[in-house]
């Protein structure tokens, strides 16, 4: 099982590291493309990915306590397991899945304490990560195939319940579990999800989504064995040679001509996927930047009211303004009287009697 740990120091930025007991080597996990496309890698997200004979185990975003970087930005941590696909592998990832499930808070306090800044980015104590022990109470029942999904907080323990019962299809490729915080249900039909939880996603219970044609891998070993029985029995006995090699050029023919189709058939498939994926990704940008505009109409009509009470404001300060220039004026006007009655009476005082 091969362990990798991303994040950074004060003042390194981040950077993926191979876990090794007695090491560290710092190298990046061969990823499938698609997994980082589907999640906001920005928050704790998990991902439980099946691809090329490997099983790959994500969690990313895992908050620190008391690590920043020089900017004093909270430092997060990402880690990822990949692991050849069979038995023990599934068994310990979907043992990890369980008590992330359970005990999520915890295993963000375990890998943090196995994380720590250095001068030259940081280090890892092996020791400290998760155990890669196999749950005990762990079952191997035959899973539920049907592709479901529902809200994060409310299936949370479900989903533990349902793990610790039954194993992860065998024969489902991509996607397996996405537990998110951002994922809409649009995102998780895309991608083909077998069990996806998201905060986004309101519901009490499971919801049932469609599971495309080629939902499976690997065709069944009865139909293989059957094949072989098929043609093993039209061999013949010398004289119906030039027969066979007839019926094998044309079964070639139509193999190859099956093949090219079941091809084209996938290339369309992946390109169908694609599409739906870029189109929820644009439609969750889209909606963030509705959000926004309808923040940025509300702060226009608050500067607008505001800008409409200034003006009445000043209308209101300008009319007192008038009124006290004009009594100012009358004021004048009845000193400039006083005087002259004043006037008027010392004159008459000033003639005898």
């Amino acid at each position: 099982m091969d362990i990798y740990v991303k994040s950074r120091g004060v003042s390194f930025d981040y950077y993926w590291q191979k876990v090794e007991q007695a090491k560290l080597k710092k190298q990046e996990p061969n990823l499938p493309e698609g997994i980082l496309k589907l999640i906001d890698s920005e928050y704790l997200s998990l991902v439980l990915f099946r691809s090329e004979k490997k099983l790959i185990l994500l969690i990313t975003s895992l908050d620190t306590q008391s690590r920043t970087d020089s900017r004093m930005r909270k430092i997060r941590n990402s880690i990822v397991w990949i692991g050849d696909d069979n038995h023990e592998t599934e068994a310990i990832l979907r043992s990890l899945v369980v008590y992330y499930c359970k005990n999520v808070d915890n295993l963000v306090l375990q890998i943090d304490r196995a994380v720590a800044s250095t001068k030259d980015g940081f280090s890892v104590d092996y020791s400290e990560l998760p155990s890669l022990e196999i749950d005990k109470q762990l079952s191997n029942k035959l899973p539920d195939l049907s592709l479901k999904i529902g809200n994060l907080e409310n299936l949370r323990d479900k989903l533990a319940e349902e793990l610790q019962k039954s194993q992860i299809p065998a024969d489902k490729e991509g996607f397996l579990i996405v537990l998110s915080e951002v994922n809409s249900k649009k995102s998780f039909q895309s991608a083909q999800v077998w069990r996806g939880l998201s905060k986004q996603i309101e519901s009490d219970d499971w919801e049932n989504i469609q599971a495309d044609s080629n939902f499976f891998r690997k065709p069944s070993k009865q139909n293989k064995g059957g094949n072989s029985r098929s043609m093993a029995t039209t061999m013949t006995e010398e004289k119906k040679a030039s027969l066979n090699i007839l019926t094998l050029i044309l079964s070639l023919c139509l193999i190859v001509s099956v093949i090219g189709n079941i091809w084209q058939w996938n290339q369309l498939n992946e390109n169908k996927n694609k599409q739906n994926t870029l189109t929820s990704k644009l439609e969750e940008l889209t909606s963030k930047i509705n959000t926004e505009n309808e923040k940025l109409k509300e702060l226009k009509k608050d500067v607008e009211f505001y800008r409409t009470k200034k003006e009445n404001l000043e209308g209101y300060f300008q009319n007192i303004k008038e009124n006290l220039n004009k009594a100012q004026e009358d004021l004048n006007k009845t000193k400039e009287i006083f005087n002259e009655v004043d006037n008027y009476q010392l004159s008459n005082s000033n003639f005898p009697s």
